[in-house]
């Protein structure tokens, strides 16, 4: 499958994944097991919270990137609000084995064992997240010291304003399409945004992910696989290369056009 340059190696990834360790339905193997037989060759699974290294899976021709999706919202016990904004990030280590938790707040960290939690490297502010734009940079600039690419997820999910979303900096990528937020309430596509950011001077790369938590069988028109991935100009599949793609930006997002779900936000984080 060729999508940026013919006769250079190129490799189909979904950069945002959920698996049984936080709210999804699969095991990562039965994950690895689904994303190969699609023909993908990259797989994150960025489960909440919840920061594991799976590339103990990976094999000669599949990559596992290790990584997780962080979440501050206004409500300090995590109490999830369907009409108020909040914002999730992914955090892609730069080396496969960091699974330090940023920010580490146990009301947050709700789907990682406790036992398991107390064992993983910290870095940030301990204690009670705050819904706040300097509160979110340092959160930003800390991942980012600390050894990972951050990506801002899914906007149109988030319902963050775009005043506080061009606020920020330090996120190497944007979502501009999200399979899982298109199903739920048909509203994920981004270049409106993107397009703000770049008359603004604010040039991050765009990539198209899933998100999927598989909650609906594959083959489901509700199913959240499948529906959008980044394709990456890699020299080889290894984990440096694939970092330095996605730094560099040697990737583009082909995101498929699946019919939306049911008009609500839906997420139970």
């Amino acid at each position: 499958m060729e999508f940026i340059l013919p006769g250079a190696p190129q490799f189909k990834a979904n950069l945002h994944c959920h698996s049984n360790l936080s709210d999804g339905r699969l095991t990562p193997e039965e994950l690895v097991r689904a994303y190969r037989g699609q023909g993908y060759s990259i797989l994150a699974i960025t489960d909440h919270e919840a920061s594991y290294d799976h590339t103990a899976v990976s094999g000669p021709d599949f990559l596992m990137v290790t990584g997780y999706e962080a979440y501050i919202r206004p409500s300090p016990d995590c109490r999830l609000d369907n009409y108020g904004p909040e914002i999730h990030l992914n955090l892609l280590a730069r080396e496969p084995h960091n699974t330090t938790l940023i920010g580490f707040d146990p009301k947050f960290c709700k789907y990682m064992p406790p036992e398991e939690a107390v064992r993983r490297e910290k870095a940030g502010n301990l204690g009670p997240r705050r819904y706040d734009r300097a509160y979110i940079q340092a959160f930003i600039d800390q991942a980012r010291a600390s050894g990972y690419l951050v990506a801002y997820n899914h906007p149109c999910w988030s319902m963050e304003s775009q005043e506080d979303i061009l606020a920020y900096s330090g996120c190497f990528s944007l979502e501009v399409f999200n399979t899982g937020s298109m199903k739920i309430s048909g509203a994920e596509e981004n270049m409106a945004l993107y397009d703000r950011m770049l008359r603004m001077g604010k040039r991050p790369y765009v990539h198209g992910a899933e998100d999927n938590h598989n909650h609906q069988p594959f083959g489901s028109p509700l199913c959240d696989s499948f529906g959008a991935w980044t394709m990456l100009l890699s020299e080889e599949l290894s984990y440096p290369s694939v970092i330095r793609a996605l730094e560099g930006g040697g990737f583009t997002p082909a995101p498929a056009r699946p019919l939306p779900g049911c008009p609500s936000r839906g997420k139970g984080l």
